[in-house]
């Protein structure tokens, strides 16, 4: 097991073992890096651990959580990270370009004011085309889903971090559990002057498919619109905070009227608007500065290609260092 690495890979799973040992073994096809991986599961049922642990015997670090918590769980596997920077992975990614984490090293050492590297998402069936339920960057897919821009948003599915950063902030916001804790935990990196970064040079693929979510009864619905009023609680200036409710819970309620979860998205609002009150005491509302800037981070930047294309001849370079 690697005793200093550079990258730490932390992998989250919940019941799918098969697709965790896939998402290992791409990880451990990786060339010219030192890393380490750790292997978070939240509680599965499934042999998950098992499966895992007799495959990588002496080269996966295995986290055994008896209870069920996305935010925790990723929190505990950066907690565990040794590396400087860390690549946070969903269970059903695969990294199908060997120099990704090499990629990723460079990039953020040409980039000091960059906290998180967000990746291209793609799927098994169309690898060049970003999967569009990640997408909420503040650009559209078609134009610009093979540029480099600034973002206010990351998807959690695929993300490299500086682990310094996610010392200083704390990581992901326990209370969430899951849905919309990447977006908060985007805003309070945006709220300390740090920035992220999409790269669609970082490709990945999902080996699964989320949309159907958005059409049938699940607790993400729950989650993300809750989140996201807890999120407008702890940040949001109060007239801001009561539009941005007032509207994700027109659109969530519509949403749920139209597919038969309408109590999901009451009872979503309902707790977002009295959160417990380990959300309330961390209400520290952004200042009219603090607001505007990020207003002004949320329409995003461009980069510019010339300064894109010496990002991406450096990373092979240090490619061909190894």
């Amino acid at each position: 097991m690697m005793e200093n690495p550079l990258v730490s890979i932390v992998i989250l799973n919940r019941n799918k073992k098969e697709k965790s040992l896939r998402c290992i073994e791409s990880v451990f096809l990786q060339h010219g890096s030192s890393f380490e991986v750790i292997f978070v599961d939240n509680a599965s049922r499934d042999g998950s651990v098992e499966a895992v642990r007799s495959a990588y015997p002496k080269q996966v670090k295995l986290i055994e959580r008896q209870q069920n918590s996305v935010t925790r769980g990723r929190n505990e596997g950066f907690k565990m990270a040794q590396g400087q920077y860390v690549l946070s992975l969903d269970n059903d990614i695969l990294l199908p370009d060997p120099y990704f984490i090499r990629k990723s090293i460079s990039l953020m050492k040409q980039n000091d004011d960059v906290a998180v590297l967000t990746a291209k998402i793609a799927s098994p069936e169309a690898p060049d085309q970003y999967q569009s339920e990640h997408w909420w960057h503040p650009f559209d897919t078609k134009n610009h889903q093979d540029s480099f821009f600034y973002s206010h948003y990351f998807p959690e599915a695929a993300a490299v971090f500086r682990r310094s950063v996610l010392e200083d902030l704390g990581g992901y916001d326990e209370a969430f559990f899951m849905g919309f804790e990447q977006a908060e935990l985007g805003l309070r990196l945006t709220r300390s002057g740090w920035r992220i970064l999409y790269c669609p040079n970082l490709v990945c693929v999902e080996d699964d498919t989320r949309s159907e979510f958005a059409s049938r009864r699940h607790p993400i619905h729950y989650y993300n619109l809750r989140n996201k009023l807890w999120t407008a609680w702890k940040h949001y200036p109060l007239g801001h905070g009561i539009l941005f409710g007032l509207s994700k819970s027109i659109v969530a309620f519509a949403r749920g009227c139209r597919f038969g979860y309408p109590d999901s998205v009451v009872k979503a609002m309902f707790h977002g608007v009295c959160p417990p009150r380990e959300v309330r005491q961390d209400r520290t509302p952004m200042s009219h500065s603090e607001w505007r800037h990020y207003t002004e981070v949320r329409r995003g930047e461009l980069v510019d290609p010339d300064q894109a294309q010496e990002w991406i001849n450096s990373a092979s370079d240090f490619r061909g260092s190894e």
